[in-house]
């Protein structure tokens, strides 16, 4: 009975929406040189807005809703039939490769999947970083950190599973990350998001 009450009581607070999404996925079960729908929102009733190839892979997964899976297509959200959608095996959060970027001021940090990172902005030269292993934070199964550094430049980076907006476009994302970056022209805190890469 506890445990069925514990159950219960998680289910209010979405715990198995962070801990699933977001996540990569492939296409199955669409017949050779057919495609699948994306539909503007979760239903067969919603607009088509575009296809995914029969054998498309490597699709970043923001959410469920239903029987729909909640993509980015086209600078906008959109959605695709969880039948026809298999989620890769792999990395898990927090070692999976990372696109991550911030607007105004404009910055961008990959993390690679053999773990290189970099980092870059506009009229600047990238950095090619060395960093750590990230770790999981103690009691939040959803947040993360890493540091990094290159020369005389140190990253200090918090990564954080949840819904995220860069301010500039209507696309979600599904980390968000803050970080810290210390250099001889001082420390700046600079926040963005993330997009599985």
């Amino acid at each position: 009975m506890r445990a069925l009450v514990l159950a219960a009581w998680l289910s209010l607070f979405g715990v198995a929406a962070w801990a699933e999404f977001p996540a990569l996925y492939d296409v199955t079960g669409v017949s050779s040189g057919d495609v699948l729908n994306i539909r503007a929102g979760p239903g067969t009733a919603h607009a088509d807005r575009g296809d995914l190839v029969y054998d498309a892979t490597r699709i970043e997964v923001l959410g469920r809703e239903g029987d729909w899976l909640r993509i980015n297509f086209d600078g906008a959200p959109a959605w695709v039939s969880a039948r026809f959608m298999t989620r890769q095996e792999g990395a898990a959060f927090p070692d999976h490769p990372v696109i991550c970027h911030g607007t105004e001021p404009f910055w961008s940090l990959s993390r690679a999947a053999n773990g290189a990172l970099r980092f870059e902005r506009p009229g600047a030269e990238a950095l090619a970083l060395e960093g750590s292993a990230a770790i999981r934070s103690a009691n939040r199964a959803d947040v993360a950190h890493f540091s990094a550094a290159s020369g005389d430049a140190r990253f200090d980076a918090i990564l954080r599973k949840g819904s995220c907006s860069d301010g500039m476009s209507d696309l979600g994302f599904g980390l968000s990350i803050d970080l810290l970056r210390r250099d001889p022209n001082g420390t700046r805190l600079l926040s963005g998001c993330c997009a599985l890469n």
